[in-house]
């Protein structure tokens, strides 16, 4: 199996390969453009006449601006998808101008619905739309399964509580909309990665308290949030199985508003021994690499530390 995290700049595009008894299959979680290119659609092009599954983790533009140009080359090149799923399928339509700060990115997550459910009831390419939440999941066959750990019924609830409170700023309607966002377990075999989508911190909580992962070994984990620190969670991360080599990955890009990742989350997943792999050099990645450099040059120890991973790029990872 073959895990790649697109450098899509600000946001998320992840692509799961594998092959059963010798097809190539694969899955998308997010599409997001990146400046004029679409880094899913280059990755996948002419390869697959088949999608296994294409999710939508959660209803923020850094994370679905290229669904459609996507949605179109499906068309175009009369590929077939098994499932489309979305964590907003159950969420009535009376939350959906909340979701974005802008209606034009409202407009284009529309569209997006509307042009998956004709890709089903129209065109026929697409067998399912489904909702995405806790204990959904797939095999995909070869001991491969992603399962869904969140949202649960917990953070759909409590979205929907927030929304109906009201807010003074449409900014804090938005950010509520992080309780949708997916966490999956990928599983091959005895290989365990976790994807997190843009999940806030209780749920990593929720998570912790349930013991859902006291067993499990994650040899890849992706940072939540583009590695930002109000979503880390010090008890879910510290208490998780720490395998040898194991991997964090941080999907960032230039965003003045944000500034994403944060150094003080590199310096806890530091901490708790994990190699870090950035898709670009950005804000906490680039002081983190500052203070390696200051700390090498102090104890005259520069070609002691290895810093090849921390690049900017695609990040893939093989799991056999």
């Amino acid at each position: 199996m073959k895990v790649t995290f697109k450098d899509v700049g600000q946001g998320d595009s992840i692509i799961i390969e594998w092959d059963v008894d010798g097809i190539p299959k694969v899955g998308i979680i997010d599409c997001k453009r990146n400046k004029k290119s679409n880094p899913v659609i280059q990755h996948i092009s002419d390869k697959y006449k088949e999608i296994e599954f294409i999710i939508l983790s959660h209803p923020h533009s850094d994370h679905y601006t290229g669904f459609p140009e996507l949605l179109s080359f499906i068309e175009t090149n009369k590929i077939l998808v098994n499932r489309f799923g979305f964590t907003i399928k159950e969420i009535g339509t009376k939350f959906w101008n909340w979701f974005e700060i802008t209606s034009d990115e409202t407009k284009v997550l529309e569209d997006i619905v509307k042009g998956v459910r004709r890709l089903r009831d129209e065109l026929g390419l697409l067998k399912k739309i489904v909702p995405i939440e806790e204990d959904w999941s797939i095999p995909l066959g070869n001991g491969i399964e992603i399962r869904c750990i969140a949202p649960s019924f917990t953070e759909i609830e409590k979205y929907q509580r927030q929304i109906k409170l009201g807010f003074a700023y449409d900014k804090q309607a938005s950010k509520a909309a992080n309780y949708l966002s997916t966490i999956f377990w990928l599983k091959d075999s005895s290989n365990n990665i976790l994807l997190t989508s843009d999940a806030v911190k209780e749920v990593f909580e929720r998570i912790h308290n349930e013991s859902r992962f006291k067993d499990v070994n994650f040899i890849v984990c992706q940072a939540p949030h583009h590695g930002s620190y109000n979503c880390y969670s010090d008890i879910f991360w510290d208490n998780l199985i720490k395998p040898e080599d194991r991997k964090v990955v941080i999907s960032s890009g230039l965003h003045e508003t944000y500034c994403h990742p944060h150094l003080a989350t590199i310096k806890e997943f530091e901490k708790n021994g994990y190699t870090i792999y950035p898709t670009n050099i950005v804000y906490g990645v680039q002081e983190y690499l500052d203070e390696l450099s200051g700390s090498s040059l102090v104890l005259d120890m520069i070609s002691e530390i290895d810093t090849s991973h921390i690049c900017n790029g695609d990040k893939e990872f093989i799991i056999n």
